[in-house]
């Protein structure tokens, strides 16, 4: 994949997946995609041209077809730790992504201020979202889509998206805005579970402006769950849960 806009051209180069980098082993389950982007500034500041810095561990990320996206974990960067394009040349910088086996048809997203660029990097690449069971619009911030929810022993994993509708990022607080109602309690999303899954959010926790991310969420609970409460920036609302025990 390639763009050309009037602040920059990018390309993407190359993906390689490897089950380790640099002597590091992949986690089971997951593996390494180490990308090649090329790209030069073309951001007028004047009479010269701007260089364009970006800090890869929060503006770089890997999404796959059904909408999870995963952030780079380390890059080919300057001494203070961005990824640099100069206007005077086609530079390559390289960015690594934890990404799960199974995932083979990825795209490159990049932010640089509140634009989104994305980058296939196979030719197969399409999103495709599922039908949502349920939703709840958050005014003109996003909208909030619950796709599945099941039990694995004393867990309840909910799967859900979140469709960015602002054209800046929004910050997530998990914890107080994704609540389990289950026999008159509201409980909290279990962080030592939600890290052993390969769906979990994203960390940083930031959807990117105009964007979709899809990710799980695990709650420790033995008790029948009846709805998610959603506490949003400009509404609160509950997306039901039938059928789960």
């Amino acid at each position: 994949g390639s763009i050309k806009d009037e602040m920059i051209e990018l390309a993407a180069l190359k993906m390689d997946l490897r089950l380790d980098f640099e002597e590091e082993e992949a986690p089971e389950g997951w593996r390494y995609a180490v990308v090649d982007l090329g790209g030069k500034s073309l951001s007028q500041g004047g009479r010269v041209k701007n260089i364009i810095q970006i800090e890869p561990l929060e503006y770089t990320w890997l999404q796959t077809t059904d909408g999870f996206i995963y952030y780079c974990v380390g890059a080919t960067t300057t001494e203070d730790g961005y990824i640099r394009f100069t206007p005077e040349v086609f530079q390559t910088q390289q960015l690594r992504f934890l990404v799960p086996a199974a995932d083979k048809d990825l795209a490159l997203g990049i932010r640089i201020q509140n634009k989104v660029y994305t980058l296939p990097l196979s030719p197969d690449f399409s999103l495709k979202l599922a039908k949502a069971l349920a939703s709840h619009r958050d005014g003109k911030t996003m909208e909030i889509r619950l796709f599945g929810a099941r039990r694995e022993g004393d867990e309840i994993i909910l799967d859900l998206g979140i469709q960015s509708l602002v054209g800046s990022g929004i910050e997530i607080q998990t914890s107080p805005q994704f609540m389990l109602e289950a026999e008159g309690e509201k409980i909290e999303f279990d962080e030592a579970a939600t890290a052993e899954l390969l769906r979990r959010p994203p960390e940083p926790f930031i959807v990117p402006p105009q964007t979709f991310i899809r990710f799980e969420l695990a709650y420790d609970t033995a008790a029948a769950p009846a709805a998610l409460h959603y506490r949003g920036y400009e509404s609160e609302g509950k997306l039901p849960l039938p059928g789960l025990k």
